[in-house]
């Protein structure tokens, strides 16, 4: 028997609450899995994006510092 098959079985044992709780935490697991999918970067984006940030000159942080506030009270 699978962990599927095994889970059905258990569940039928459950009152109704109870077996709604547990197909309420698969319906969170499957979101979670789905998440995790949508969420994982391609490499192609990934190139994308190092694309971008190599064709920034290399102090186009430089004058950005300036705006900063470094005394802490400023803030």
């Amino acid at each position: 028997m699978n962990t599927a098959e095994l889970i059905y079985q258990e569940s039928k044992e459950l009152p109704e609450f109870e077996a709604q709780e547990v197909l309420d935490f698969v319906a969170f697991l499957k979101q979670k899995v789905k998440t995790k999918q949508d969420t994982k970067p391609n490499k192609e984006s990934l190139f994308v994006a190092f694309d971008l940030l190599s064709q920034m000159p290399d102090d186009f942080m430089n004058d950005r510092v300036d705006d900063i506030p470094q005394d802490r009270e400023a803030w």
